[in-house]
C-alpha cells in the first residue's frame, strides 16, 4: 500500500491495526502525551484525526494532561503527567513496542562531548586532548 494512502486510512480512522512512531520535538512528555488528548479528535468519524489517529477518549486522562499543561510547577507537572500516562497504559491505548538507542563512538582525545537524547550538540565546551598529553593523564 502507497504510504499516502496508508496515511489517509490512519487518519480517517479506516485502520485498524497499525505500527507507527513518534521523535519528541521537545523533551518533556507533553509532546507524547498530547497524541492521546481527545480535543485532536474531529466531531465527524470521516473528518481527519492527526495527532490523535487511535481517537483514544478518556475524560480521567484529559483531566490529567489539561490540569499538567496549566500547571506551572514542574513537579506537580511531571506528577500529573505520569498520571495521565498511566490512565492511558492502563486502558491499553496504545502499545508501546520499541524504543530507539542510539550509540556514539567518539575518539579518546575528545572531551566534553555533549550527549543527550535531543541530539542537541552545544560543541562550545568539547576540545582536543593531543596525543602526548593522553600519556601524560594515564601516567598520572
Amino acid at each position: 500500500m502507497p504510504f499516502a494512502e496508508h496515511l489517509e486510512n490512519l487518519e480517517t480512522g479506516k485502520a485498524l491495526f497499525w505500527r507507527t512512531a513518534w521523535i519528541a520535538d521537545y523533551p518533556d512528555p507533553e509532546t507524547f502525551l498530547t497524541l492521546l488528548y481527545s480535543k485532536h479528535i474531529p466531531a465527524k468519524l470521516t473528518d481527519k484525526s492527526y495527532l490523535n489517529s487511535v481517537r483514544y477518549k478518556s475524560p480521567k486522562f484529559d483531566s490529567l494532561f489539561t490540569a499538567a499543561l496549566q500547571e506551572v510547577n514542574d513537579k506537580k507537572r511531571m506528577g500529573l503527567y505520569l498520571q495521565a500516562d498511566q490512565v492511558a497504559i492502563d486502558d491499553g491505548a496504545i502499545m508501546p513496542i520499541f524504543y530507539d538507542e542510539d550509540y556514539r563512538l567518539i575518539q579518546i582525545n575528545v572531551k566534553n562531548f555533549p550527549a543527550n537524547a535531543m541530539e542537541y550538540r552545544d560543541m562550545t565546551r568539547v576540545y582536543f586532548v593531543p596525543k602526548d598529553a593522553r600519556r601524560t593523564e594515564k601516567e598520572e
